[in-house]
């Protein structure tokens, strides 16, 4: 009965819940949106940020107040941009804005550094456009280092281009002042794209707030469809259009770097291509209401002439007669494949090219064309086997491997890409266990002394460099050739540097908490010590203080010989015996066996085998008398062997209170009686 009617319970109390979330599925219960906030796109430096206003005037709206007399209001965009045919619309600005400096950082033109004014080389190069307001329409622009030009007309739209690896501004997107400063170049592989988003530094007189307004980013400024243009603009739902399209960036290894020192898509005529893309937009890359464009959701489009099998990977197919007339160019659709059908993003005209027709090797650029290269490589390099400490140059240590710079900005082929060709690094050191060849662009610093090497390059084709045309050894002879046809002197691309056995040594000694305590006739271990050096000698040294508490500067400490250093029977020194040296049997580095209390110390001394050049640490270790032991021989005694039977009866006794509380006994029934038994 007591089973049933708990089955019973049981069974309402479920239908009863399951009824109640029924219900709340079919609430159509009002939802609060909060807005978007600004700075989930946008950070922010003296101003604060939000999206403001309605319509076309919808802004991303910065509130800039005069900090300080060289402070200003600091405004970035956290997502990169592509800068190749930007445009950025402004709101009003009230003549307090005296200034707008829009700073845009990418990747330097040359790999290892476009070389600065002090002799430097910068892989992060700053571009820089001053907009200063004189007053009413009156503003002045400046770009870099170059002479402000003056603007007779209110400044409503900035327009960024890229045109030779230089970035230039506008304000009418057709006329563009460029830079053309060889620090400024910049990197442009598939695009040119902001390393680290766009900044606006916004200065303004008075106490007074001064509202900064941004009304839309268009990537894409010479499309006339706007489609790239990103407005804040609210839909019907109140939520932010993010539907502007974004553009792609074609990942570097599909491009080849010519011989002008531009990349371009060249592929091989039916050879498959595996493809990746990185998504550029403000607001991250969505495309409708329900589609964002992802990197993994970009796609090829098959059309004539292409043959996708994946949406990354694809094959270009060209008849051998069209590329014979030279008609070897396929403009090839790259877009986002939504539900609703393929959306275009952008379109790539690809060289195709057949491998037998590809007969030529990698090239080194010619000196003239390639010294700042040239120069920036080799700094790049020094870089790699030199460290500075304490403000003082040396050379790395010895036994390292050195892994050389990017040789991508020396270095072109007509059809592959940097990415795709091998190379062999040929190397000459000091020694013989120092000189060798390599496929990897690094290899061992075992020695001291000069070391000269080069690098060939063999392309996707199996196209190599000639090394003969580089160096040769003729006995103790180096002889340079001339490499290339176009007369490449090899010398050039032949690097030399020397490696001085002058690192630091670096040396510490174990931590305190590492040292445990030692005792009078037992084994000591002592711990190892940390040493970062190579080319050296190690020694150990013990010494023995009658003072427990000695450190390693007190005074008192007798030296210890090695065990195996003292071999007259006669010795006594110090208040040592030949006995006691012995009985200590110290090893000459880290064990020995303590024969006394007080204080013990282990000196490290590393030297250099090649310069006078050491370091020395120690360790102290603290001494008691023997330690304590048990001699399982002798019997327990009475108290030893009453301890362990109340032990067992109390663990009895625990057992017992267990079982009372969660072992319920067994309930007694009532024998029902059937009526025919009654009496």
């Amino acid at each position: 009965m007591k089973s049933a009617k708990s089955c019973k319970i049981f069974l309402l109390l479920a239908a009863f819940v399951a009824i109640v979330a029924s219900a709340f599925l079919f609430f159509d219960l009002p939802v609060a949106k909060a807005a978007e906030s600004a700075q989930t796109y946008v950070t922010c430096v003296n101003s604060s940020v939000s999206f403001d206003g309605d319509g076309d005037e919808r802004a991303l709206v910065a509130t800039v107040k005069k900090v300080g007399e060289n402070e200003v209001g600091e405004i970035t965009f956290k997502n990169n941009l592509v800068i190749d045919d930007l445009a950025i619309a402004f709101g009003e600005m009230s003549t307090a804005i005296k200034s707008v400096t829009v700073t845009v950082k990418t990747n330097s033109y040359i790999v290892t550094g476009n070389k600065n004014a002090e002799g430097k080389f910068d892989t992060t190069i700053i571009n820089t456009i001053v907009m200063t307001h004189n007053g009413a329409n009156d503003w002045s622009v400046k770009l870099n280092d170059r002479a402000a030009q003056a603007v007779a007309s209110e400044i409503t739209k900035l327009y960024i281009a890229v045109e030779d690896n230089f970035i230039g501004y506008g304000f009418d997107g057709t006329t563009y002042e460029y830079e053309d400063a060889a620090y400024y170049k910049v990197e442009t592989i598939d695009k040119t794209v902001t390393s680290s988003g766009i900044k606006f530094d916004v200065k303004v007189d008075g106490d007074e707030e001064q509202q900064f307004k941004i009304l839309s980013v268009d990537q894409k400024a010479s499309d006339i469809s706007g489609d790239y243009k990103q407005t804040f603009k609210v839909n019907d739902g109140g939520a932010i259009e993010k539907y502007a399209k974004p553009l792609v960036n074609l990942n570097e290894s599909f491009f080849t770097r010519k011989a002008d020192g531009k990349y371009y898509p060249v592929a091989y005529n039916g050879k498959q291509y595996t493809m990746s893309f990185t998504v550029y937009s403000f607001f991250g890359g969505k495309v409708s209401e329900s589609e964002t464009a992802t990197a993994s959701k970009v796609s090829f489009k098959e059309t004539a002439g292409l043959s996708v099998y994946s949406s990354k990977k694809i094959q270009l197919n060209v008849s051998s007669a069209d590329i014979a007339a030279h008609n070897n160019v396929i403009d090839v659709g790259v877009g986002f494949d939504a539900n609703a059908g393929y959306i275009d993003f952008n379109s790539y005209g690809i060289e195709v090219v057949n491998k037998a027709d590809d007969d030529t090797a990698p090239e080194y650029y010619t000196i003239a064309d390639n010294l700042e290269a040239i120069e920036s490589f080799e700094a790049a390099l020094k870089d790699k086997y030199t460290a500075v400490t304490d403000n003082v140059e040396h050379s790395v240590v010895l036994g390292n491997d050195l892994e050389l710079p990017s040789l991508k900005s020396l270095v072109y082929d007509d059809t592959s890409s940097y990415a795709e060709m091998k190379y062999t690094v040929r190397y000459y050191g000091p020694d013989s266990s120092t000189t060798g060849s390599s496929s990897s662009l690094k290899f061992n610093l075992g020695s001291a002394g000069v070391y000269t090497f080069y690098v060939s390059f063999k392309d996707a084709n199996g196209n190599e460099m000639d090394s003969d045309d580089f160096f040769e050894v003729d006995g103790t002879d180096y002889i340079f050739g001339t490499y290339g046809a176009g007369g490449v002197e090899a010398a050039n691309y032949v690097f030399r540097f020397k490696v001085d056995d002058d690192a630091p040594i670096t040396l510490d000694a174990p931590s305190e908490a590492s040292i445990g305590k030692g005792y009078v006739g037992t084994k000591y271990s002592a711990s190892g010590f940390n040493i970062k050096a190579s080319g050296f000698n190690t020694t150990y040294s013990l010494y023995y203080n009658p003072n427990k508490n000695a450190d390693e500067l007190s005074g008192g400490w007798v030296a210890v010989p090695a065990a195996s250093d003292v071999t007259d029977e006669d010795y006594n020194e110090n208040g040592y015996t030949y006995g006691d040296i012995q009985s200590i049997a110290y090893d000459g580095s880290l064990q020995f066996k303590p024969d006394k209390e007080g204080a013990y110390k282990i000196t490290c001394t590393v030297s250099s085998k090649v310069t006078t050049r050491s370091e020395s640490a120690s360790q102290v270790i603290k001494v008691d008398g023997a330690k304590a032991s048990v001699d399982p021989s002798e019997p327990p005694s009475t108290r030893s062997v009453l301890a362990i039977v109340f032990l067992s009866v109390g663990t009895l006794c625990l057992i017992g209170i267990v079982v009372l509380l969660f072992v319920k006994p067994k309930e007694k029934t009532e024998e029902t009686k059937l009526p025919s038994d009654k009496k």
